[in-house]
């Protein structure tokens, strides 16, 4: 998760500014941390849905 973190920090902030300089996209309705937030809790939410997973698929499994 902290790897994560590291990387979603790079997505939003010098990839942004990288892409916006390269008018690949502009950030209109949303801030950087905004962006920053929203990707660390989608991570959040896949690890934990994992997570479920992995456990239901064990107990089948005994």
């Amino acid at each position: 998760m902290l790897i994560n973190v590291l990387f979603d920090y790079l997505f939003a902030y010098p990839l942004t500014s990288l892409a916006e300089k390269l008018k690949v996209y502009k950030m209109v309705n949303m801030t950087r941390f905004q962006l920053f937030l929203i990707s660390i809790a989608t991570a959040l939410i896949n690890y934990l849905y994992q997570h479920f997973i992995e456990d239901v698929l064990r107990q089948r499994r005994q």
